[in-house]
Formats: structure tokens, sequence, C-alpha cells
């Protein structure tokens, strides 16, 4: 018999829980408000957290947010990418949550940090088990350009993903980058939205874990 189960985040990490995921270390790339901080620490409260978000605007939230969910928690004010160093990015001041980097000054855009995900774990010299949570607006494969070694160690993958654009957004180009590049399987997925002019499936969430990662009864290609 097949289920109606619910969509949201909460009720897909729960599933995530229950196949046995577990990781040491969550980031939250794009975090925002960091919104998902207390759903990780819900369902696995001794992992530490890294809030990696490029507009300042949102640092003062985050830093709140890690007040209120404990330690093991580090807010890091740069955009994740394929290098160290800085970058320009640019905001909407009507939008909080939109915003890219780009190559050169313009209008509404300010001179970030740029680190490699790479880096981070070096410079902290973590070891363990990571999970990986985008939200980055089609820079994907950019930021994993600098998340090799990262990638190694990561077992748990989250991000949103479109049905339109280019290949680098959608979501079935992007579920065979993912198993052909890191081995990670597509298992899950989250609030999926349709666009309200013609009802065509628009954005979605999808979830990832490494196969012999979890307890699932069998993994099969059919």
């Amino acid at each position: 018999m097949m289920l109606d189960l619910p969509t949201t985040h909460e009720s897909a990490l729960a599933r995530m829980a229950a196949w046995g995921v577990t990781f040491d270390h969550f980031f939250d790339v794009g975090a925002a408000g960091g919104t998902w901080g207390k759903k990780i620490r819900n369902l696995w409260p001794e992992t530490s957290i890294f809030f990696v978000e490029a507009a300042p605007a949102w640092v003062p939230q985050l830093k709140q947010a890690a007040s209120r969910l404990g330690g093991r928690i580090e807010v890091l004010n740069a955009a994740a990418g394929d290098e160290d160093g800085d970058a320009y990015f640019r905001f909407d001041p009507d939008n909080p949550y939109g915003g890219a980097l780009i190559d050169q000054p313009a209008e509404h855009a300010i001179l970030v940090p740029k680190v490699r995900l790479d880096t981070v774990i070096e410079e902290r010299a973590l070891d363990g088990r990571f999970a990986l949570k985008l939200d980055v607006h089609g820079a994907e494969r950019t930021i994993l350009t600098g998340a090799r070694r990262f990638m190694e160690q990561c077992d748990f993958v989250v991000f949103e993903t479109y049905n339109f654009g280019p290949a680098t957004r959608r979501f079935g180009q992007m579920a065979v980058y993912f198993e052909e590049e890191f081995g990670l399987r597509c298992i899950d997925m989250a609030e999926p939205k349709w666009r309200p002019y013609d009802n065509a499936l628009w954005q979605l969430d999808l979830y990832f874990v490494r196969p012999e990662g979890t307890r699932l009864a069998e993994w099969r290609l059919t």
C-alpha cells in the first residue's frame, strides 16, 4: 500500500533519522535566518552546526539563533565558493532571501569574504561525517568545486532545486550529478511548489544520502 506522506522538511528529516542517517557536523549554506538549526538539533542534538551566509543583514538573527540553540554553533558571514578570497554579493533590497555572487561592482552589491568549504574544515581540523544544506539558487556546482574533500566525508545533502532554467538548477540533472560525482542517491523530497500562472511543477527540495549509510531495506536502479 502506498502511503501519502507529508512533504514538510520536518517530516522528511524525521524519515532521514528513522533510516539511520547520522552526522557529526551540519553545514547550512545560505542560512538566512537560521531556521534549520532548530530542525537539526531536534533530531540530531549532538551535532555541531555551521551557519554560512553571505548577506550581512542576516548575521544578527543568525547569532540570536545560535544563542538559543546552545553550544557548538558557528556563524560564518561569508559566501561559500570555489576559491578563497573576496567576491561581490549583489542583493535585492526588497527580498532578503535573494542574492548572488557577481564578478564586478554593481548597484546593490557589496564586497564579502568568499571561502571554500574545504578551507573551513581544514582550518578547524574537523573530523567525522558531514551533512550539507544548500539554498544557493543554482550555485551548487561552483560551491562543490571548493568542497571535494568535504564531500568525501559527507553522507547527507538537501538543497533547493527547480524544474526550469539551466541544467545546474534542474532537479533531474542535479540528481544524476550527485550520484555520479559523489555517490549520493536521491531518497526524498520536501515542499514542492507549483507556478501560480500555469500550475506547472516549479520548485522542490531534494534529499540525498549515501546508500551504505542508511537502514533502507534495498537500493535498486529499477
